[in-house]
């Protein structure tokens, strides 16, 4: 079916761009106050608003993109280059053969991986706790949590997104809290590797003094 609102993004901006432009002489035509349809220019508005920030965004990710990719290829030749000298040495040490990680197969490789620990960073978002961590590969994230008034850490879920927001309000509405967060990866459905370490932030706008177990 045929529709006169556009889907394409492109084609939106323009069109709204065009609405907000002629909504003056439109009510004027119509001899109607311009507030009537205050909402709708302002919802368009603060629609182009978010389009432009994400075409900026966008453009930023095709440059790094770039030049990522540029890197890696450079990367990839140094590293490689410098792997070959080394392993041309006479009587090169397995040893440092296996500390660079420079043998077929694949074992140190995965031990390193199946050790590794989470590093997770928080930040407050409009009263959301956004954490943060990098996947690794690994098959997910096991996140615990303990906020101000609970005895003990608690399972909070399971994640496979590298952003994992906690929306759940206070424990006591208008009273900042700490929530304190830990996590273990998650490999063939059984943690796997260490603990991260425990990390906390205060959800609130008033400064708290006793808020710390």
């Amino acid at each position: 079916m045929n529709d006169w609102y556009p889907s394409q993004d492109a084609k939106r901006a323009a069109f709204l761009e065009n609405y907000v432009a002629n909504m003056d002489k439109a009510c004027g035509l119509l001899n109607v106050s311009t507030s009537t349809y205050a909402e709708s220019i302002a919802a368009a508005r603060a629609w182009l608003a978010t389009y432009d920030a994400r075409q900026a965004v966008q453009k930023d990710f095709d440059t790094a993109m770039l030049l990522f990719k540029k890197q890696a290829a450079d990367t990839d030749k140094s590293v490689r280059a410098a792997a070959k000298q080394i392993k041309s040495l006479i009587n090169v040490p397995t040893e440092v053969l296996s500390l660079l990680e420079l043998v077929s197969g694949g074992e140190v490789a995965t031990a390193r991986v199946a050790a590794q620990a989470p590093r997770l960073t928080l930040n407050v978002e409009l009263g959301t706790v956004v954490v943060k961590y990098r996947k690794l590969g690994h098959q997910a994230l096991l996140l615990y949590s303990c906020r101000t008034g609970e005895d003990s850490f608690s399972l909070l879920g399971s994640y496979t997104l590298n952003r994992i927001e906690d929306t759940r309000p206070n424990r006591v509405a208008g009273q900042p809290e700490q929530r304190q967060y830990y996590a273990v990866y998650l490999d063939k459905d059984q943690p796997t590797g260490s603990q991260s370490a425990t990390v906390s932030v205060v959800v609130g706008d008033q400064p708290v003094a006793a808020l710390a177990r």
